[in-house]
């Protein structure tokens, strides 16, 4: 019940920050490429001048389509002689960021990738194809805040957020679900790993993310990122960072 408190707690002031944000806009330098809709204006703490969207037209014109791939470690702390090494994930992510041209906006995101898992001591740890009892799809929904910072045509922007991790695991291919395993039967461990990854919170996190992109033609922006989810409820449950996620990759704007 504490642990559900603090989530409500963590949403609701990301909500109010943000919504509170876009009515004292602040901008670090001059104007980016991306210009705003120039329809009704208001006045930022630094005294410039904002455009705000009159329409529904103008929301789209100050939202960005953003996409990121790379390599991933998702972090296993249990053993590794009943579980894999932490294994790599290749996820792959598509989002929105609205507004696209202020120092703070807002970009949710969905990340999708799939892993083995295996399931022992009453835990859904990482599992080598060989000792795979699911095969997991993994989507990663994010709410973060971004904060921009313009240099030219190129932004540095750094992003926090509250995650929501939906995992799916579906007998993997080759097994039998009357197959021996450790709660009894395949079919038992596959029911015992879904109910895993849904108590204790374990599906929340809080993320992380610095990118820098390059302005190349037009609104086309593309650089490096980084980011890192870290879950709430493995923590709260005592099973350490298990399932922590961290990686690089590429990412684009337009």
């Amino acid at each position: 019940m504490k642990l559900n408190k603090l989530i409500f707690a963590i949403l609701f002031s990301l909500s109010t920050f943000f919504v509170f944000a876009q009515e004292t806009e602040v901008s670090v330098t001059d104007s980016p490429a991306v210009e705003a809709p120039k329809e009704k204006k208001t006045r930022g703490l630094d005294g410039k001048i904002y455009a705000q969207p009159a329409s529904f037209k103008d929301v789209i014109h100050s939202t960005d389509f953003v996409a990121s791939m790379g390599p991933g470690l998702y972090f296993n702390t249990s053993s590794t002689t009943v579980s894999a090494p932490s294994p790599i994930v290749y996820p792959i992510s598509f989002g929105l960021i609205w507004p696209n041209y202020t120092f703070l906006a807002f970009e949710p995101t969905v990340t999708f990738f799939s892993m083995y898992h295996l399931y022992y001591d009453g835990m859904a740890l990482p599992a080598e194809i060989e000792n795979r009892t699911t095969q997991t799809l993994s989507f990663m929904v994010n709410f973060p805040i971004v904060f921009s910072l313009y240099y030219g045509q190129n932004r540095l922007q750094l992003n926090a957020g509250v995650a929501l991790f939906a995992r799916i695991g579906l007998k993997a291919n080759g097994v039998n679900n009357s197959d021996s395993g450790y709660s009894g039967t395949v079919a038992d461990d596959v029911s015992a790993i879904n109910k895993w990854f849904w108590k204790n919170a374990r599906y929340v996190y809080i993320s992380g993310s610095a990118s820098w992109l390059f302005g190349l033609t037009g609104n086309l922006k593309a650089g490096p990122t980084a980011s890192i989810f870290l879950p709430v409820g493995t923590v709260f449950s005592g099973e350490n960072v298990q399932g922590m996620i961290v990686n690089i990759g590429m990412k684009i704007s337009l």
